[in-house]
Parts: structure tokens; C-alpha cells; sequence
């Protein structure tokens, strides 16, 4: 989008992002700075060539990419949004200017950024997802180390089916967590529209973080043993909605209702305050 002005902070997190997944790529190049030892030495060289195949294959197999992927959208979607965020407050802004008095093209202007910019985020994940995806296939150890986890989808849901090769689950999460990308987007627009940049961001990333650490304590004190509260209070934690689907025997209903903790505010912010330009 021409009219970002935070494309370089896009670029350098996703950079950051993708050298992150690929983390494993760093026990090769330190392999291949001891491979000089006596001890290396002593292997030959075709036995420490097949060793250093065996690590970049491994470090690219689609399960320790995906396993990578998973791990670090916690950290980077928050911080991709906010940083998009920034952008929708001076757009926002310059509607202001330009929409003086009228309403209801203000607000339409609005959506229409708050939708666009949604689909912004959702697409950097796409494209990182597919990148990642292609190289792991291209490089990676296939048949090991698999992107599919059989054992996370319930055998009676119709993801069971939808999900039946690594294709199929693959779409699988990069969907779920695209649409908590989008809804997590949309929430921080809104909060904007409330609070301004600055306190928006610090309260969207202390909700997200902050939130999600206080309610898995919570959990994990006092309810470990309790699996219905434990799910409920799951459902609450902000970054449940990214990672609910690492967790076993997920249905449609679970993949749902891991939406609710970024939903809920959205609903209160739109009921309980009146738009004020902030």
C-alpha cells in the first residue's frame, strides 16, 4: 500500500520473523565453523557432509518450520499490527481533516481503512506462511518432522477430513490464524478510534501478553484439573485465539470459540462508549 509510511518496520519484522523460523539454519553455519577442529577432521569429509545435510534438512522439515511459525506469531502479530497501526491513526487523522462535517463519509472512509488494512496484516502472514512453506518443501526433510498433527483434529469433526493430508492442514492454520489476525487487527483500529495510538497500543499489547500470561497462571494454579474451566478461561486469553489450534481433539466449535477473547471487545467498545475523534 503506496500509502504506508511504516513499510520499512514491515520489512525489517519480517525479516526478523522469517530468520526466526528458519532459527535452525544457525546450527549449520556453527557446525561448518567447527568443522575445522581435529575431531571433525577425524570423520572425513564425506561423513561431515552427510551431517551437514541432515542438519539443514532437518532445520527446513515442514514440522520444525510450522512448529517455529506457530511459536512466533505470538510476538509478531502484535507487533505488525501495531506498527499498521500507527499508519491507521494518520490516515484517520487526515479523514478527520478533510470530512469536516460529514459523518457519514467519515465513518465509511473509516471501516473501509480499518477492512483494508486488516487484510494488509493477514496478507503478510499469507505470504510469510507460503514462503516458508515452499522452502521447507523445497529444502526440508520430507517425511519427517511433518507439518500435520493427526492427533490435534477430533476424529468426529468434519476438520478431520478437511484435514486428511499436509496440504489440507496447512490451509487449515494459516485460515484460523489469519482470521485471528484480522479480528486482532480490527480490534487495535477500534481502540484507536477510542484511545488514540499511544494508550491503544499499550493496552491492546498488555491485553494480548499481559492478559494471556495472568489467565494461563490462573489456569494452571488453580484449575489444572478442572478441563471445562480450564477450556472456558482458555477461551479468554487474548493469544488462545492464535494458538488454540496447537492444542488436541480441535473441532469447528473449538476453533470458534478460540475467536472470543480478541470479539468481546470489539462488542463492549461499540455498546458501551460513543465515538469521540481522538
Amino acid at each position: 500500500m503506496k500509502k504506508l509510511s511504516t513499510k520499512k518496520f514491515v520489512f525489517i519484522i519480517v525479516i526478523i520473523f522469517i530468520l526466526f523460523i528458519f532459527q535452525g539454519v544457525w546450527n549449520f553455519i556453527d557446525f561448518d565453523r567447527q568443522a575445522s577442529s581435529e575431531d571433525m577432521r577425524s570423520m572425513g569429509i564425506e561423513r561431515i557432509n552427510e551431517i551437514k545435510s541432515h542438519i539443514i534438512k532437518n532445520s527446513f522439515s515442514p514440522g520444525i518450520v510450522k512448529f517455529n511459525f506457530m511459536s512466533g506469531i505470538g510476538v509478531f502479530v502484535p507487533i505488525l499490527i501495531i506498527i499498521i497501526g500507527y499508519d491507521y491513526n494518520k490516515i484517520k487523522n487526515n479523514h478527520i481533516k478533510f470530512n469536516i462535517g460529514k459523518n457519514d463519509k467519515y465513518f465509511k472512509e473509516l471501516n473501509k481503512e480499518k477492512i483494508q488494512l486488516a487484510l494488509f496484516n493477514v496478507g503478510i502472514l499469507v505470504f510469510i506462511y507460503l514462503f516458508i512453506f515452499i522452502i521447507s518443501l523445497i529444502f526440508g526433510e520430507i517425511g519427517t518432522n511433518t507439518i500435520y498433527g493427526k492427533n490435534l483434529i477430533n476424529s468426529k469433526s468434519i476438520l478431520y477430513y478437511m484435514c486428511a493430508n499436509e496440504i489440507g492442514y496447512a490451509i487449515f492454520t494459516i485460515s484460523t490464524v489469519s482470521i485471528a489476525t484480522f479480528i486482532s487487527s480490527l480490534l487495535t483500529f477500534y481502540l484507536i478510534d477510542y484511545f488514540g495510538f499511544i494508550k491503544s497500543a499499550i493496552i491492546y499489547l498488555a491485553y494480548m501478553w499481559v492478559g494471556t500470561v495472568i489467565i494461563y497462571n490462573i489456569i494452571n494454579t488453580l484449575f489444572i484439573e478442572y478441563d471445562i474451566i480450564a477450556q472456558i478461561l482458555k477461551n479468554l486469553a487474548p493469544m488462545h485465539s492464535f494458538m488454540g489450534i496447537t492444542e488436541t481433539s480441535s473441532s469447528v466449535i473449538t476453533v470458534l470459540c478460540s475467536y472470543i477473547s480478541i470479539i468481546w471487545p470489539i462488542i463492549c467498545l461499540k455498546l458501551t462508549r460513543k465515538y469521540e475523534v481522538a
